[in-house]
C-alpha cells in the first residue's frame, strides 16, 4: 500500500508533480465524481419508482348542521323556530319547554351554545353516531328570545367536564333544566 501512495499519490515537496502522480490524482477525481452521481441515481431511483402506490385522496370540509326542536311542555305544541345559517332564533313565552338538539352534518361531532338574556349555555358534544342529540329543559320567567348556535369543535367548558366529572354552570347536559 505504501508502495501505491508513492508511485500514484505522493509529491514530495519541492518537487515537479510527475506525469503518473498527477494521472493517479484525476483517475481518483474521477472514480469520485462517478461514484457520488451513482450514488445519487440510485437513491432517485428508489424515490420515484418505489411500488407504494395509493389513490387520491377526497378532502371534504366538515359541516356541523344542527336541528332544533322546542315543544311547549305543557301543551305539547310544537315552537317555530328560525334558521339563519347555523343560528337558530325562537321567542317564547314564559313556561316550560323541551329542547331537543341533534347533529345531522358530516362532522363527527360539535356543541351547541344556548343564549337568552344574556345569559348563555354550553351542551356536551353532540356526536354523529351514539349520543345524537341531547334534551333539556328551559324555564322561562318572562317572554324571551332564545338563540341556539350549531358550533364545530368542542366547547371550552368539555375538558373541564371530562377531566374532573364536575359540571360548571353554564354547561349543560343531557335532561337538565335551564332557568331564563
Amino acid at each position: 500500500m505504501k508502495s501505491f501512495w508513492k508511485s500514484f499519490l505522493y509529491v514530495p515537496k519541492h518537487e515537479k508533480i510527475s506525469d503518473k502522480v498527477m494521472l493517479g490524482r484525476v483517475i481518483l477525481s474521477a472514480s469520485l465524481v462517478v461514484g457520488c452521481l451513482l450514488a445519487m441515481a440510485m437513491s432517485a431511483y428508489a424515490y420515484f419508482a418505489h411500488s407504494l402506490n395509493t389513490g387520491f385522496a377526497v378532502l371534504e370540509a366538515a359541516g356541523f348542521v344542527g336541528e332544533v326542536k322546542i315543544v311547549n311542555a305543557a301543551t305539547d305544541e310544537e315552537i317555530t323556530v328560525r334558521a339563519e345559517n347555523t343560528l337558530y332564533k325562537a321567542d317564547l313565552e314564559a313556561g316550560e319547554y323541551l329542547v331537543t338538539v341533534s347533529h345531522k352534518g358530516t362532522a363527527s361531532s360539535g356543541f351547541f351554545k344556548i343564549t337568552a338574556k344574556n345569559s348563555t349555555y354550553h351542551t356536551t358534544q353532540v356526536f354523529s353516531q351514539g349520543e345524537e342529540c341531547i334534551t333539556f329543559k328551559i324555564k322561562v320567567n318572562a317572554d324571551a328570545r332564545v338563540e341556539i348556535s350549531a358550533n364545530l369543535g368542542t366547547s371550552v367548558y368539555y375538558a373541564d367536564y371530562k377531566a374532573n366529572g364536575t359540571n360548571p354552570d353554564i354547561f349543560i347536559t343531557d335532561r337538565e333544566t335551564i332557568e331564563f
